[in-house]
């Protein structure tokens, strides 16, 4: 892969990776394709990342507020993980300290240091805007209540047998409806579980 000899932080990759990704504070293009191996991966693992910021610090901020630190640990050490692979270095190590807190159990430490952690977690939403998709269900045609119940249970079907491509496939095609407001959220909440996959979420939210 080669980069532009100019500037490395300014200048796109020659593949025409989107010039403003460039110009993110905190985002080290350069460092997370090469995690991810190459920029179409990092384009999806970055999309995917914008899309599950507002869940994930919401659960972060849940499990803080509950005092669960068990979970807690467990969220601020996906975020580590994550943050690193995409290259947003800052966020990831100090997602990496408060797991080290949350496994030593220094509660105060994570007390001080985790709204500092959220709020830079959170302005992600804002930087990676252009990649959240806004709803674009405007104009698609309503599904039959019968015919998404029985879309629902087979998407259940599927998860309980780790069914991926099968599992994708429904969830493209149930993509060209309108879905009542209340399954429209569940069906949101399931295409962010099937991205990664995450089973058990996906079992859960199909309950």
């Amino acid at each position: 892969m080669r980069i532009s000899q100019k500037n490395q932080e300014t200048e796109t990759f020659e593949s025409n990776l989107p010039k403003w990704l460039f110009e993110v504070e905190g985002l080290d293009v350069k460092s997370g394709v090469t995690h991810c191996g190459d920029e179409e991966t990092y384009m999806g693992a970055l999309t995917v990342f914008a899309e599950a910021i507002e869940s994930g610090a919401k659960e972060i901020r849940h499990y803080f507020e509950t005092k669960d630190y068990k979970n807690y640990t467990v969220k601020v050490h996906a975020l580590k993980s994550t943050a690193r692979i995409i290259g947003i270095k800052e966020l990831s190590e100090k997602a990496r300290r408060l797991e080290d807190a949350g496994n030593a159990g220094y509660t105060e430490e994570i007390a001080e240091h985790t709204p500092a952690l959220l709020t830079l977690y959170e302005s992600y939403l804002i930087k990676l805007s252009p990649l959240l998709k806004e709803d674009d269900s405007e104009g698609k045609p309503e599904i039959d209540p019968s015919e998404l119940k029985d879309a629902f249970e087979t998407l259940k079907e599927l998860v309980e047998v780790f069914d991926f491509d099968s599992l994708k496939m429904m969830i493209d095609e149930l993509s060209n409806y309108k879905l009542p407001e209340k399954e429209a959220e569940k069906f949101k909440a399931l295409k962010e579980a099937a991205k990664i996959p995450d089973w058990d979420k996906a079992r859960e939210i199909l309950k």
